[in-house]
């Protein structure tokens, strides 16, 4: 890891912006406490994201109390297992365990959360529920990973070919104009589409890949400022009710399109080997017309990204994100820019012309002046509360194929514990109840 974090520093996009690395490990693996601890300096591997997968069974030994096996390559792993922060072979409460290459489960989790909290790595996957969702296991196997921001979880050599719709731009105070949406929903995946025919892939493998499975994630960004537009407070019921409706649709029409494609051209090469868990995905959960024949261009069609440099350039909220702020400040390679929220200028009556830079530096900080008039439902990402960003995010995630890139700000370490308690006890219940058996 060292060694690839190195080249990512030396070769550079443009060089200005660097790359991003994804460095992901099995909760089993006998490096794992070396891994947990890895960015614990916050000097190493600072180009890599970081993650554990955790499996049902070690969720279930840690809700259980009890020491769990580590393995490599399909064996069991029978040496100590070191453990960085004491420099020693791993014990717990000074006590071995039972017999090397064990670890106690409570305290691998204990240290995955207090390390998220201090040093917001690493990050959690739960690998056998994003498998329980691979419509392709049939004829390319299980999934090991993810992107760098996490929302897509992809096979080997398989390619994010991510888009996304500005919402907001589909609103007024008085609604949502659904039509429009509709239209943009399908040009948007004919447009996604062709991207798979039109790109050049660095790799054979990948080419070979994407081919055969054409994937497709649309998502969407300007959710807040669809909040905005409508005087809903971002986090609340309503908001969330939004929320449903808004990415069912997207998804619904994402795959309305897909299936119009695959009449127009074809269906992606791997469908065939995974016809009925398709038959059951797309005709019973996302309700296409049994009576129609199956006919998607795509194997997915919906993830939700970060957005972070596009929806600047849309000049709209980023993903499903609220507003950080109001007004602010850029430095970037083009230099020092101004901000300013046009819906948090329009609440203050505050008028300037968004083509001039001193005008636009003269609003921001009029906006900033006077935020504390703005309307009860201009609320920022810093006064949400923890809760209200996860029901965000896991009312979207309903409805959507494969992940989203989201941050939940918690103010203290009481929050991200609590919240990783409940993470843990609502998947195990989850599991619990899809594995009973039926009566």
């Amino acid at each position: 890891m060292n060694i690839f974090n190195t080249m990512t520093e030396t070769v550079k996009q443009g060089g200005v912006r660097r790359g991003a690395n994804m460095g992901i490990l099995r909760v089993t693996h006998p490096d794992i406490l070396r891994f947990i601890h890895a960015k614990n300096d916050q000097a190493s591997l600072t180009n890599f994201n970081i993650s554990v997968t955790v499996t049902d069974a070690f969720l279930e030994a840690v809700d259980r109390n009890e020491w769990f096996q580590t393995e490599f390559n399909g064996k069991i792993w029978e040496k100590p297992i070191f453990d960085p922060p004491t420099g020693k072979d791993y014990e717990y409460e000074g006590q071995p365990p039972p017999r090397p290459g064990m670890i106690y489960a409570p305290d691998i989790w204990r240290r995955i959360v207090e390390s998220a909290w201090k040093y917001a790595e690493p990050g959690i996957i739960f690998i056998d529920e994003v498998n329980r969702h691979n419509y392709l296991m049939n004829s390319m196997g299980a999934i090991y990973s993810c992107n760098p921001c996490g929302e897509e979880f992809l096979h080997f050599y398989n390619s994010c070919n991510l888009g996304s719709v500005d919402v907001a731009k589909f609103c007024d105070c008085n609604g949502i104009d659904w039509d429009d949406l509709r239209v943009a929903v399908h040009t948007s995946m004919r447009f996604l589409d062709n991207v798979v025919d039109v790109c050049t892939w660095p790799l054979p493998q990948i080419d070979d890949v994407v081919h055969r499975t054409r994937p497709v994630g649309l998502g969407i960004m300007g959710y807040a400022d669809v909040l905005l537009k409508l005087g809903i407070r971002y986090g609340s019921q309503e908001s969330l009710e939004i929320a449903d409706k808004l990415m069912k649709f997207v998804r619904r029409e994402s795959w309305e399109a897909s299936f119009n494609l695959g009449l127009e051209k074809g269906v992606f090469p791997e469908l065939e080997p995974n016809r009925a868990l398709y038959e059951n995905f797309l005709y019973n959960e996302i309700g296409i017309d049994s009576s129609r024949p199956l006919t998607p261009r795509n194997y997915e069609t919906t993830t939700i990204a970060p957005t972070g440099t596009i929806s600047l350039v849309a000049e709209t909220s980023s993903g499903i994100e609220p507003n950080f702020s109001w007004a602010y400040v850029r430095q970037d390679t083009l230099g020092k820019r101004f901000y300013v929220h046009p819906l948090a200028a329009e609440a203050l009556g505050i008028k300037y012309d968004p083509t001039d830079e001193a005008s636009i530096e003269m609003a921001a900080q009029q906006v900033v002046d006077r935020q504390a008039e703005l309307p009860d439902h201009f609320i920022n990402a810093y006064e949400i509360g923890g809760e209200e960003h996860v029901r965000v995010l896991a009312t979207f995630q309903k409805n959507v194929d494969n992940s989203i890139s989201k941050t939940c700000n918690g103010a203290t370490n009481v929050f991200l514990i609590a919240a990783m308690e409940a993470v843990k006890v609502k998947y195990l219940q989850l599991l619990r109840h899809r594995t009973q058996p039926r009566k």
